[in-house]
């Protein structure tokens, strides 16, 4: 084979700092090279037509003519660039693989001040134009930064990395730069957390085992697509169909030969970069969504399970059936229950009592103690199929060896996960890691406290179908934004239906402090932001000293209240006619924080010449946070008075229980009060615009049907939920501010409708600013008065 010199086509920067020579500068220095080009010029099109790329698909195109003479070869070792690798391989599938993914297309942000160790390791940005025609974006990682120099294989020889391992990958992918962690906060020491998960310290395992504990079983499983028992198993992975089936462990042989353990690539394809498996799998279904016999069904095409779900779930097994469930921004939603497959009925043979079997390999009956092919002792007393998904099951699969309760089905209750969300397993896992969420001190089975929590977590913040969810926004929506303000970078904006999980607060990208033990006191420990890091009201007033919100930093990101207050100078130039009600905060969207801090956060509407409470402080001089009284993990419906009060940390009933002398429903009561006289006060003002033709017509027609109603309670509903709209408008500006801050306390922030709409908390964040406020307001429009007082 003719070998082609790296100057003929502006290849081998020995220096990754080093800039290239131009073509026309080499050739300067190498007349010599320039004549055996012109003599050489059919020799060398001829032994490059020949050329066989092996299975990478069809031969490469032809590449420039280079210098004849069997004698010359380039120094073993030297790298040769991406041009030569592409003359070969330029047309097949990994090249194109490659092509799009991230180590092609890293973007032009890499050229401005990134380094090129690894952005650029052999200057191959510089070819992609000669090798494919394209223009990169920015800096390009090539063949040879993870294949190795490949003179010896132009020659040809050997690769001399043929499948790169997890110890090439990490000469990057592991400690980044200061200067990389916001941009890339789930990034940092992949490589060494990898080295310290289950998935890189279990040895490789051979036969049926091989499919899930080896390198290569586990690449042959990915292939075959998304599996959910062991009968699906045991028909599509044996000696017949998987050559590696019946390979020895390569550490007891001695030429190395035999499966091996996990590496990068047993999940990542080496080349795209992509998630192996299924990818995202969609469905098209027929479904009546709003339940009107009149209207056909709709016919939907929706991704029903994620490509991150596929692949953890090619091993960690489960059956589910999905049920179309609503709509969220990014189109259909699914919700997800165990399938039949794990009632006792089907696991249990009705004759003999006694598990079912299935023949392994042509082995003999082995007993099917799981839908799963691992029991459940080697499982640690838990597993995938009796947590993360509701549904019924047999009880035997939930109470692990414990013969006294393998009676009957059970029903569970799962965590609410979303199959199809992008992040659906590493919304509470570190996949590096492999690590389990788990209360520390406690055992790992299904009494963990770790079980309950997310079980709470799904009922609320991690409830992809709810409104907050379906049609969230970034950051505090999104499980993976969220994490990026915790290290200094800014939101990426927009709207997602990645729920908040265990990520959101807890981090996880904790290297195991052993190999292959779970690092659960690591994760129990509370996301911290950057030390310069402004906790700022988006009025602009800034957290004197963020050490008072303790582990409530990211409580306070996400409810601090979405729209500001009105200046002086805004609220005066508004019109003193017809005005729109200020949208405060979405009902979802609960600014417990800006009421927690009173009119210290500016974020409340407030009347001049009058002062109000600042930040609440309890009697003996606490400012308490939101897990001070709050059991984040278990919202029990979220009910208002008996249902916040029940972290343990705590004793509030002891003072706030029914019939204490601080009863919690009184205190709840007594803000109330003014919210309903703000709210009967409004109705007075709003009835005589009756007549009033100079409003907007939806107006004058609301306030028309509030005059024909004749019951007064019905007529308080119906301004209530017009209040609450999130465009609507009073006569005057006026009425229409007495109405934003009883919305801010009655309906976005607590009572009366605190049980159902918003997290009912002005009358226990901070009551005495509550009531100041609505008082003033109530004042404002000449309400009546008498009995209330002013705080």
């Amino acid at each position: 084979m003719t070998i082609l010199p790296r100057w003929i086509f502006n290849h081998g920067i020995e220096d990754p700092e080093e800039k290239p020579f131009s073509r026309r500068s080499r050739m300067r220095e190498g007349k010599y090279w320039l004549r055996l080009f012109v003599l050489g010029l059919l020799a060398c099109t001829l032994a490059l037509a020949g050329c066989d790329d092996g299975d990478d698909g069809d031969d490469g195109p032809a590449g420039p003519p280079g210098p004849p003479g069997e004698d010359f070869q380039l120094p073993q070792g030297e790298y040769v660039g991406l041009f030569n690798c592409s003359t070969c391989h330029g047309n097949g599938s990994a090249a194109q693989d490659w092509l799009d993914s991230a180590h092609a297309n890293q973007g032009s942000h890499t050229l401005d001040g990134c380094a090129t160790e690894c952005h650029n390791p052999q200057g191959d940005s510089h070819d992609m134009a000669s090798a494919f025609g394209v223009t990169p974006t920015g800096y390009v990682v090539g063949c040879e930064a993870c294949h190795g120099p490949g003179s010896s294989h132009q020659g040809v020889g050997e690769i001399p990395n043929p499948a790169p391992r997890t110890e090439v990958c990490a000469e990057c992918h592991s400690t980044l730069p200061e200067s990389h962690i916001p941009h890339h906060p789930l990034a940092d020491e992949i490589a060494e957390r990898f080295a310290t998960s289950r998935h890189a310290n279990q040895h490789a395992r051979t036969g049926f085992c091989s499919a899930c504990h080896s390198h290569e079983g586990g690449v042959a499983l990915l292939e075959m697509g998304r599996m959910t028992s062991i009968d699906d198993l045991v028909e599509a992975y044996n000696s017949a169909t998987v050559e590696v089936y019946e390979l020895p462990e390569a550490a007891e042989t001695e030429d190395g030969i035999g499966v091996t353990v996990k590496t990068c690539s047993t999940c990542h394809d080496s080349h795209s970069g992509e998630l192996r498996g299924d990818g995202d799998v969609e469905t098209t279904v027929e479904w009546d969504d709003d339940n009107d016999p009149d209207t056909p069904a709709a016919v939907e095409t929706a991704t029903v399970y994620s490509a991150e779900f596929n692949l953890c779930t090619a091993c960690h097994m489960v059956d589910l059936e999905p049920t179309p469930a609503g709509h969220g921004d990014e189109g259909l939603l699914f919700e997800y229950e165990l399938s039949d497959k794990y009632l006792k009925e089907n696991l249990v043979d009705a004759t003999t009592g006694t598990w079912k079997e299935v023949d392994i390999d042509g082995q003999g009956p082995t007993k099917v103690t799981n839908v799963f092919y691992h029991d459940g002792t080697s499982a640690n007393n838990r597993h995938f199929v009796d947590t993360h998904f509701g549904g019924t099951l047999y009880s035997s699969l939930y109470y692990i060896g414990d013969a006294d309760t393998q009676f009957d089905n059970i029903e569970i209750q799962g965590y609410n996960i979303n199959a199809a969300a992008e992040n659906a397993c590493t919304i509470c896992h570190d996949p590096h890691t492999g690590n389990k969420m788990l209360s520390p001190d406690e055992e790992e089975n299904n009494d963990n406290s770790a079980i309950s929590y997310a079980e709470g977590i799904g009922e609320f913040h991690t409830d992809y179908l709810g409104d907050a969810q379906g049609h969230g926004c970034t950051p505090c929506h999104d499980g993976n934004d969220i994490v990026t303000l915790t290290v200094g970078g800014e939101s990426a904006g927009g709207s997602t239906t990645a729920p908040i999980g265990c990520r959101s607060c807890h981090d996880l990208a904790v290297a195991n402090a052993e190999p292959a033990v779970n690092n659960a006191e690591a994760l129990a420990e509370v996301r911290t932001f950057p030390v310069d890091y402004e906790f700022a009201f988006n009025s602009g007033v800034v957290v004197e000293n963020p050490a008072d919100l303790g582990v409530n930093r990211i409580c306070f990101e996400c409810h601090k209240g979405r729209t500001a207050a009105p200046t002086a100078a805004e609220e005066a130039a508004l019109p003193a006619g017809e005005t729109e009600i200020r949208t405060f905060a979405y009902l979802h969207y609960a600014p417990s924080y800006a009421i927690l801090f009173g009119n210290d956060s500016a974020m409340v509407p407030v009347y001049e010449g009058k002062t109000y409470a600042g930040q609440f402080t309890h009697y003996d001089g606490v400012k308490f946070g939101c897990v001070d009284c709050h059991n984040v993990h278990d919202t029990d419906g979220n009910n208002v008075v008996e249902n916040k009060m029940q972290n343990p940390a705590f004793d509030c009933n002891g003072c706030h229980q029914s019939g204490a002398f601080v009863d919690a429903a009184v205190l709840k009561k007594r803000t109330e009060d003014y919210g309903w006289r703000l709210l009967e006060t409004l109705l007075d003002e709003v009835l005589p615009f009756a007549t009033d033709t100079t409003l907007s017509a939806d107006l004058q027609t609301f306030i028309a049907d509030l005059a024909a109603e004749t019951d007064v309670n019905v007529q308080l509903e119906m301004l209530d939920l017009w209040i609450h709209g999130r465009t609507n408008t009073l006569p005057t500006k006026a009425i229409a501010k007495a109405a934003d801050i009883y919305k801010i306390f009655n309906y976005e922030d607590g009572s009366p409708h605190g049980v159902t709409h918003g997290h009912g908390g002005s009358w226990a964040h901070n009551s005495r600013f509550a009531r100041q406020v609505m008082y003033d307001a109530i004042e404002a429009l000449g309400g009546d008065l008498p009995e209330l007082g002013r705080p």
